[in-house]
């Protein structure tokens, strides 16, 4: 059972969207920690900022 779990996850993560989904989770996650060090855009959805991190 383990190494169909193994396989069946190893399949998951090599795939095209996978990998794409967590590029772009780390490329958004990127941009509101640079958003976060901008008093500006604090001020107008810092409350929003901090939760969708």
């Amino acid at each position: 059972m383990a190494d169909g779990l193994r396989e069946t996850v190893g399949r998951l993560v090599s795939a095209p969207r996978f990998e794409r989904a967590i590029t772009a989770l780390i490329v958004i996650n990127a941009v509101i920690l640079g958003l976060e060090t901008s008093e500006r855009a604090m001020a107008a959805a810092g409350e929003l900022l901090i939760t969708i991190d």
